[in-house]
């Protein structure tokens, strides 16, 4: 690094502003219990290990011009979208435990979610906790980091303009967020509903029947034994939903 010239330096310090951005929101990793010391530490690591492979003449050509601040903002807005698009994978579990817990009548038990920096119901910290698990086990975090390092590739550093037409997507990936949330919480959610109908029935044929009392523990407990019954199939359909916000990362950041 002493032997680095000028338009090298500054290209490294770009680089490290993408990665330092990506690294402060990309998923598990960006809790409050990670130190700050860490997340600059993998930061500087990474760059150092990514520069060499970065094509750095174009910013050489353009170095007396005033576009270096541009450039400093565009690699931090890169950093942090690719960081927010990655987490995708975890707001799924976090639509489908909320309204599992809704269902059971436990949204109003609320815990610390470091996760989110906020409370989250216990049953959405149990699926947020079983895709951490997952997404630890096959080395997702590793698949981040290629994902981040291949950006330079499709959007390089010294790259004068970026496209926001990508925003396009927004809609789109809202609405498969959704219907893949609604899918995992789907068993659940019916069979609870099938249960208080049962109970809306016996409550009709005999009066002195307390519905009301009742449905409440009869609902967690039946919502706990349909929840673990089905989450074999849960564990069966994790590697396709992460498959699909990999594949909604890179399209979003091909649109760069």
């Amino acid at each position: 690094m002493l032997s680095w010239s000028e338009p090298q330096f500054i290209a490294f310090i770009l680089l490290l502003f993408r990665l330092s951005a990506f690294f402060v929101v990309w998923p598990v990793f960006h809790v409050s219990s990670v130190p700050v010391q860490v997340k600059i530490l993998m930061s500087v690591a990474v760059a150092i290990m990514v520069f060499p492979l970065i094509d750095k003449t174009g910013y050489i050509q353009s170095l007396g011009d005033s576009l270096i601040i541009w450039y400093v903002i565009k690699e931090i807005f890169i950093g942090l979208t690719m960081g927010y698009l990655a987490r995708l994978f975890f707001y799924i579990f976090n639509i489908a435990g909320d309204i599992i817990s809704i269902s059971m009548g436990l949204s109003g038990v609320q815990l610390l979610n470091p996760n989110f920096g906020g409370r989250s119901s216990a049953i959405e910290q149990f699926l947020m906790i079983i895709a951490t698990l997952f997404f630890i086990s096959i080395d997702g975090h590793h698949l981040l980091l290629m994902g981040i390092v291949d950006s330079f590739r499709l959007v390089p550093v010294f790259q004068n303009s970026i496209s926001l037409s990508g925003f396009e997507m927004a809609t789109l990936l809202l609405k498969e967020i959704t219907e893949m949330g609604l899918k995992i919480c789907a068993p659940a959610m019916v069979s609870i509903l099938f249960m208080n109908l049962a109970l809306a029935i016996i409550g009709k044929a005999v009066p002195q029947f307390n519905v009301l009392i009742t449905s409440l523990p009869i609902n967690i407990l039946f919502g706990f034994i349909v929840l673990f019954v089905s989450m074999p199939i849960l564990m069966w359909q994790m590697d396709t939903f992460l498959e699909m916000t990999v594949s909604r990362l890179f399209q979003f950041v091909r649109t760069y």
